[in-house]
């Protein structure tokens, strides 16, 4: 006979066991996911924030013909007034040709690539060229050439001009160790026209060139030579904020012409196409928004709008006359309400690699021949925060050559502006180097920390320089952080910071934004126009040391503290769950009283066991 087989009951300890480990698994599972999120989110805090040069960067590629050719020749009144006048479209050949020449050896020079300077080059000119050194520079790029016409031969065939403004960057080395050269060069040139093409025959450098040398080493010291020492430009106290406008251009609707074009038929004169007429609008930087809001700023105790000029939207390389007319309108404004405005040159710029530095300069000429001389004009920023800027790849020296560069050109344009520099670490700012380039001295700081040491810092390393502070970044949109991004946190933050610059004895001094955009939460106005918090500390007389720290009702509307909370939740109602399907299971199993032996019955005739 075979005996029934008893249930298999499992020890109370097993099972404990069993659910220690469903939790070790769990808690394990949590670790190698936040594990993840931490390397994915320190990745891309070290991408945003890397300032080197990238391995594509070691070697710079010129362009073949530059995208901004148009721009880099003037010519000047002919000196040859002989017989035969150059030709409008031959002065343009010649010109393009000259272009393509200087394109032609900075190809050469970072790639060895000779068509384009067989092509431009003949004779002598083209042997210099091609033996020039290749460990010399790694490239060269022409910023602007001014030409004079010298001679003009009868057949057409040859003509000689002088180039006396010929602005030229080089460089040599590639990532931290590289040195840029900035020259104002005079040349000498002969060119022929051999079989269609204009060819330099000669390219001779004249005396009197001036070269300006920017060098960073591996430990990011800057060492400038070649530029004169200048006295720095008194820059005024001032409280401010940053003030973005709407948008820079108007929005043109357009009408068409609703006429039917009928069909047409044999012998008919065709209909014209229905025409399109666009129809003028008004900037979108209106007067009487911008006298709101300028009234409201000096209600609030502004005394300085901070106004970043994007490059894009201004209209790139050629800014359109909206957007100059919308920036004039916006000084003209600022000074009826007794506001002075710093006014951030190329915000959004592309790439500061000298690939760009043509278009950037049509752009600041454009921008400050329309403006220069406005009375609400105080300052220039060249720009903010450049040393974190990525895109293009360009090396420390090429960004602070970037910097030289607009700063020479500026101090052309207008020299009665004082210029800034905004740098987002106090060791960049701090570099004596690049400090004595501009009339002040500008830190960008993001968050609500105390800058106390960030100023210090740079008043001790350069005593005679004017200290700006920027403070921008106090969002109250949330965030995903661990602290919370609240109202009450940001009138905390600049509480703070009004402290700092208060006991530090800072007089300039820019903090948050205006208002609310689309995409930043960080302004002291909310989108529908309400003050937060952090609006009156700037009213004359705040109290800023009774400004409390967020509370725990920060912290719990936070949405980084709302996830964790909500993990913990999850959690706790998995454990709640495997603990009651195991008591279900336990509690569904047949007892020892419930065994299929104590309720068998005997056969009839056997023997009772």
């Amino acid at each position: 006979m075979t005996r029934p087989r008893l249930p298999v009951r499992v020890p109370g300890n097993f099972r404990r066991s069993r659910i220690k480990r469903l939790i070790a698994a769990l808690l394990g599972l949590g670790l190698v996911a936040a594990t993840v999120g931490l390397l994915v989110l320190s990745g891309q805090i070290t991408l945003q924030s890397s300032t080197g040069a990238k391995v594509s960067s070691g070697l710079h590629e010129v362009a073949t013909v530059p995208v901004n050719a148009s721009q880099l020749v003037s010519w000047l009144p002919d000196a040859w007034q002989r017989e035969r006048v150059l030709e409008p479209a031959t002065r343009m050949m010649i010109a393009a040709s000259y272009i393509r020449a200087w394109a032609a050896i900075g190809r050469f020079q970072s790639t060895g690539e000779r068509p384009a300077v067989n092509d431009t080059f003949s004779g002598a000119a083209r042997r210099a060229v091609l033996d020039l050194p290749r460990t010399g520079p790694s490239a060269t790029w022409d910023l602007r050439h001014s030409l004079e016409l010298e001679f003009y031969a009868l057949d057409g065939a040859t003509v000689a001009f002088h180039d006396g403004g010929a602005n030229i960057a080089r460089t040599v080395g590639t990532g931290l160790n590289e040195t840029v050269l900035l020259s104002h060069e005079s040349y000498d040139v002969v060119m022929v026209l051999e079989d269609g093409f204009w060819r330099i025959r000669q390219l001779r450098r004249s005396a009197g060139s001036d070269t300006a040398t920017l060098t960073t080493d591996a430990a990011g010291a800057t060492a400038i030579t070649g530029t004169p020492t200048t006295t720095p430009l008194t820059v005024p106290a001032s409280l401010a904020t940053e003030y973005r406008p709407a948008g820079w251009a108007p929005v043109l609707p357009v009408a068409v012409t609703a006429s039917a074009t009928p069909t047409p038929t044999p012998g008919a004169t065709p209909t014209p196409a229905p025409s399109v007429v666009p129809i003028p609008a008004p900037t979108l930087l209106a007067p009487a928004t911008l006298g709101a809001d300028f009234a409201r700023l000096r209600a609030l105790g502004f005394d300085t709008i901070r106004v970043p000029l994007p490059y894009t939207e201004l209209g790139g390389a050629k800014p359109t006359d909206d957007a100059i007319t919308g920036l004039i309108t916006l000084l003209e404004q600022a000074d009826r309400h007794g506001l002075r405005v710093d006014l951030v040159l190329f915000d959004g710029f592309p790439d500061l690699t000298p690939a760009n530095w043509v278009a950037a300069d049509a752009h600041l000429t454009a921008i400050a021949t329309a403006v220069r001389g406005q009375p609400a004009l105080a300052l220039w920023d060249l720009a903010d925060r450049p040393e974190q800027r990525t895109t293009g790849s360009p090396s420390p020296a090429e960004i602070r050559a970037f910097l030289l560069h607009t700063g020479s050109v500026l101090r052309e344009l207008d020299p009665g502006t004082p210029q800034t520099v905004s740098w987002a670490t106090s060791a960049a700012a701090a570099d004596p180097s690049m400090a004595r380039l501009v009339d002040a001295v500008s830190l960008h700081l993001t968050g609500g920390g105390d800058p106390t040491a960030a100023i210090g810092a740079v008043r001790a390393a350069l005593p005679d320089r004017a200290v700006l502070l920027t403070v921008t970044g106090l969002s109250t949109e949330g965030g995903w952080g661990p602290l919370p991004k609240t109202e009450a946190r940001q009138a905390s933050d600049v509480a703070r910071v009004l402290l700092a610059a208060e006991r530090a004895g800072l007089s300039r001094l820019s903090v948050a934004a205006f208002a609310d955009t689309k995409t930043d939460a960080g302004g002291l106005l909310r989108a529908d126009g309400s003050a937060k918090p952090a609006a009156v500390l700037f009213e004359a007389g705040a109290q800023l040391t009774t400004i409390p720290a967020p509370g725990l009702l920060d912290y719990a509307t936070s949405k980084f503290w709302i996830l964790v909370f909500a993990a913990l939740l999850a959690g706790a109602g998995v454990l709640l769950w495997v603990r009651h399907r195991l008591r279900k299971r336990r509690l569904q199993k047949p007892g020892p009283a419930d065994s299929p032996t104590t309720g068998q019955h005997d056969r009839p005739g056997s023997t009772p066991q």
